[in-house]
Formats: C-alpha cells, structure tokens, sequence
C-alpha cells in the first residue's frame, strides 16, 4: 500500500538530475556514466528508505504523544497521544489500519 498518495516527483524534476550526471565530467563514456548511475540510484533507494523510516517514527510519536517541549519531545497538540483515525485523517492516509501500519513500523525501528 502506497502512503505517498499525492506526492509525486516532477518529470522535469527527474530530467534535471539526469541531465546534471550526463553533463557532469563524465562526457560521453558509457562506463564511468553508467557507474555515477548506479551509485546515485544506490543513493537515493538508500534515502528514500530512510525517509520512509522516518515518517514512520513520526507517525509513532503522533501515536505515542510525548508530553513537554523540547528536542525528542512532540508539539503540545500531541502531548496526549493521536488515535489511528486522527493519524490517517491528519495525513490523508486514507485508513485507520494504514497509520496503525505506520506507527507500528516506527515503533519497531525507535
């Protein structure tokens, strides 16, 4: 289930990068162009996993609520904890059992 529902990467987004590594230092050798491929996309999977990681643990904090102010601490609005409706309401999730997936998933990673 996708929870990124109406965020999507521009075309011209994409093209950008692209056009960034094929005018890069590179010039037209295949080998070393192919290589600078592979390590971006390597790249951006790694951060692409790691920012779903974190909108999990953000999800959790919204469940949990964290009563206080200050770093690790959640704003006061969630100071008493979310239900999974208001999560997936907040958010647009689309279903209770979604963000009960997200929360989950970020209580598990800490």
């Amino acid at each position: 289930m996708d929870d990124t529902i109406g965020y999507e990467a521009e075309p011209q987004e994409v093209s950008a990068l692209l056009a960034e590594l094929r005018d890069g230092a590179f010039g037209d050798d295949p080998v070393p162009l192919y290589v600078q491929a592979t390590r971006l996309e390597v790249l951006y999977r790694a951060a692409a996993n790691a920012a779903a990681a974190e909108r999990s643990r953000q999800c959790a904090r919204m469940w949990t609520g964290s009563p206080g102010s200050g770093p690790g601490r959640a704003p006061d609005q969630y100071a008493d904890g979310l239900t999974y409706q208001q999560i997936a309401d907040a958010l647009q999730l689309g279903t209770r059992a979604r963000a009960q997936q997200l929360v989950e998933r970020g209580r598990a990673s800490g």
